[in-house]
C-alpha cells in the first residue's frame, strides 16, 4: 500500500509540475488562429498524458496506473472539445501501443474521463472562472469512481486485486490533485477573462478618443 501511495503521489506531483511549466512557458494566445491554438494545446496535453504513463505505477505486467485521468478530465472541463479529443486520441494510441492485459481498460478510462470533463463543462455553461473547490473535489470523486468501476473490465482476478490495492490511494490522491490543478486552470481562466475585459475597455476608450473631434464638430 505504501509503495502504491508514494508512486501515485509522485505521479500527481509530476502532473502539477508539468502543468505549471505549461502555464508559464506556453503562451498559446500569442499564436494566430483559434484552431491552431486548439490543435497545439491538444497536442501538448496528449504529450503530457504520455509522459504520465511513462512514469506510471505498474500493478501487473500491462496494467498501469497514473494521473492521466486527472489531466484528461480537466482538459475536457477547461480546454473544451477539440484539444481534449486530440489529447485523448494521442493518449489512447499510446496506451494501445503499450498493450498488455489492461489496454482496453486504459483506453476506456481515457475516453470516459475525457467525456465526463466535457459533459461537466457544458452543464456549467462554461462558467469556469468561479468554480468552487468543493465542486472541483466532487468532480474529481465522480471521475475516479467511474475510473475504479472500469477496473471490472480487467480479467476478474486482476480486477479484484486492482480494486483492493488501488481504490484507497486513488480516492485519497486523485480528487485532491484535481482540486489543485483545477484551481490553477480556474485562475488562468480568470486572468484571461480579466485581460479580455481590459482589452474591450481600451478599445471603447480608443474609439471614443478617435471620434471625439467628429463629436465636437
Amino acid at each position: 500500500m505504501n509503495s502504491v501511495l508514494i508512486t501515485l503521489f509522485q505521479n500527481a506531483a509530476l502532473l502539477l509540475a508539468m502543468m505549471i511549466v505549461y502555464d508559464l512557458v506556453i503562451s498559446l494566445k500569442a499564436l494566430p488562429g483559434r484552431w491552431l491554438r486548439q490543435v497545439i494545446s491538444g497536442s501538448i496535453l496528449g504529450g503530457l498524458s504520455i509522459g504520465l504513463m511513462l512514469a506510471s505505477f505498474e500493478l501487473e505486467t500491462g496494467i498501469i496506473f497514473d494521473t492521466r485521468s486527472v489531466l484528461l478530465s480537466l482538459s475536457g472541463l477547461f480546454f473544451g472539445l477539440i484539444p481534449t479529443l486530440i489529447a485523448a486520441a494521442l493518449a489512447a494510441a499510446y496506451r494501445l501501443w503499450l498493450g498488455g492485459a489492461g489496454f482496453l481498460t486504459g483506453v476506456l478510462v481515457i475516453l470516459s474521463t475525457s467525456g465526463i470533463g466535457l459533459l461537466w463543462r457544458y452543464s456549467r455553461q462554461k462558467k469556469l472562472a468561479d468554480i468552487s473547490l468543493q465542486r472541483l473535489y466532487g468532480f474529481g470523486v465522480v471521475v475516479h469512481l467511474v475510473m475504479l468501476a472500469l477496473m471490472l473490465t480487467l480479467p476478474w482476478e486482476d480486477a479484484l486485486r486492482a480494486l483492493k490495492d488501488i481504490s484507497l490511494p486513488v480516492l485519497l490522491i486523485y480528487p485532491l490533485a484535481t482540486v489543485a490543478l483545477g484551481s490553477l486552470l480556474s485562475g488562468r481562466v480568470k486572468r484571461e477573462n480579466a485581460h479580455a475585459a481590459l482589452a474591450d475597455r481600451e478599445a471603447q476608450f480608443r474609439a471614443l478618443f478617435e471620434n471625439m473631434n467628429a463629436g465636437f464638430v
